[in-house]
């Protein structure tokens, strides 16, 4: 009988141990259990990175063991708002999360917290935190066509979203000399890297002519890019006066300028006052109508509206020729006292 008992007693402890035994493992790694002593730190996520993926998208990524959780929280703050607690879940076997909307607003830092969650139990959380880049375009090139007209090329460096309602791309301000920024000259899509300016309007002194491209985004926008040439209307060249006759000349002249609407033909007698003769895209012309015995003076420009380039300038005498002497000649048959008497005068030139 004291055998049995024995035997009972120490089966009973046996027992007892192994329960003890099997309740303490389970209250050290079982994350649902509500009278677990498993430390917060002991089943949190590790390694959690921000990653953008284009200017309005944030890739949270982590790394975790494999444990016997129900999945995992993030929470999410912006700039100095209130913490959003819970903001997203994910399942327990995700290791990304993708935070669509972010706003690119370089002043703004985003801060995330990310946990792992059993029932009513978490971990420890870990942060991480991200302020966004609007990259600004790059490589930004001016080429000159012809005078009224430049072609602009940059590099995008932008990763935009597909997201069609919101207004993206890029826009384009233009000013000449010390002059004001005329804003949003030109605004265009996200797929273009290039346009041309064909309103280009500059006078007859060199001016600079500055670009700045920019990315916007709604109503954000990135650092701008800036360019700058040197530019004014070429003026025409060669004006030749070629005399026709003693009332007729020929003016001819070469073109130098692409992109202006004409020439401006003007004459003088003193360089001083001037009047137009001709204004359109020839590239002669025959004066009939200038005053005899005068310096006659011709001045030349390209123009584009009411712009013009320098001038090209010429001159001639118009000067009826000189008599040099008298030869009177009677005539056959008559007498040098005769009352008919005839006289010839002969122009030597």
């Amino acid at each position: 009988m004291k055998n049995i008992k024995l035997n009972i007693s120490l089966a009973f402890l046996i027992l007892l141990v192994g329960l003890l035994t099997t309740c303490q493992k389970r209250e050290f790694s079982n994350p649902w259990d509500e009278l677990a002593q498993l430390k917060p730190e002991a089943w949190a996520p590790e390694q959690l990175q921000v990653q953008s993926q284009h200017i309005a998208l944030n890739t949270l990524s982590w790394e975790f063991d494999d444990k016997n959780i129900q999945g995992f929280r993030i929470d999410r703050r912006v700039g100095e708002e209130d913490w959003q607690e819970a903001y997203a879940s994910m399942p327990k076997d995700s290791r990304v999360w993708l935070d669509s909307l972010v706003v690119p607003d370089t002043t703004i830092n985003y801060q995330y917290r990310l946990y792992a969650y059993a029932g009513n139990n978490k971990s420890a959380q870990i942060e991480s935190s991200y302020r966004p880049v609007f990259e600004a375009p790059t490589n930004l090139q001016l080429e000159k066509l012809n005078d009224i007209s430049f072609e602009l090329h940059w590099q995008n460096t932008t990763q935009w979203p597909e997201i069609p309602q919101l207004a993206q791309g890029f826009k384009i301000d233009r000013k000449t000399a010390e002059g004001e920024w005329e804003l949003a000259v030109a605004t265009l899509p996200s797929n273009q890297t290039g346009w041309v300016d064909t309103n280009v309007f500059v006078g007859r002194e060199a001016i600079e002519l500055n670009y700045r491209v920019y990315a916007y985004y709604g109503d954000l926008k990135s650092a701008p890019l800036q360019a700058s040439k040197e530019t004014s209307l070429t003026t025409p060249s060669e004006l030749i006066v070629a005399k026709n006759s003693l009332t007729s000349v020929t003016l001819s002249w070469q073109n130098n300028n692409q992109g202006a609407q004409g020439f401006i033909l003007e004459r003088s007698y003193d360089a001083q006052s001037w009047q137009q003769l001709q204004k359109n895209t020839l590239t002669s012309y025959t004066d009939e109508d200038f005053e005899l015995n005068r310096q006659v003076y011709y001045r030349l420009a390209a123009y584009y509206g009411d712009y013009l380039s320098d001038y090209d300038s010429s001159s001639f005498e118009a000067q009826l020729p000189v008599v040099e002497s008298f030869i009177f000649r009677h005539p056959q048959g008559s007498s040098p006292i005769s009352d008919n008497l005839h006289c010839v005068l002969v122009v030597l030139q």
